[in-house]
């Protein structure tokens, strides 16, 4: 019998967004996953399988990231989902009010839209991170803790007090 698919239904504002893993059999390399807003309008991805999808919402805009991939949907039918492509896993994401902030494997990176404009290299792999106000508070490997802020459009990071 073949396996059921996952389905996930989040609320973002106003709006209902359903998740759908379709296929997993290919995991770890890759996954098939529909996004439907207010069963409107479906959109189907197929995401790297080897890290969880995630999602987020930002200003009643629904997210979700997959290993390398942000996707942020629409909230209307009539428009297309925006994607961010990054060359290392994504572990978080948080939106920033004219972007994202996205912690990867072993750095940080500032997008304003769907353009990086800083990029902050960490000395080894992040444990984990978490926000603070302005700060992004990251823990590395070696049990480094480095805070993060954004100072004119840049990352910049200091060690944690």
């Amino acid at each position: 019998m073949p396996e059921q698919p996952c389905v996930i239904t989040h609320i973002a504002g106003n709006h209902v967004i359903q998740l759908e893993i379709r296929d997993a059999a290919h995991k770890p390399q890759w996954i098939d996953v529909a996004a439907t807003i207010d069963y409107a309008r479906t959109w189907t991805f197929t995401e790297p399988g080897w890290r969880r999808l995630a999602l987020g919402v930002a200003r009643d805009h629904p997210y979700l990231w997959s290993a390398r991939r942000l996707i942020v949907l629409p909230t209307t039918a009539a428009e297309e989902p925006a994607q961010v492509d990054v060359d290392e896993d994504i572990l978080l994401v948080f939106a920033e009010d004219n972007g994202w902030l996205i912690v990867c494997e072993t750095s940080v990176r500032l997008f304003e839209g769907l353009t990086e404009v800083s990029r902050l290299e960490l000395g080894d792999v992040v444990v984990h991170a978490r926000r603070e106000h302005d700060t992004l508070r990251v823990l590395d490997a070696s049990a480094r803790l480095v805070d993060v802020i954004i100072a004119n459009d840049k990352l910049v990071s200091t060690p944690a007090t």
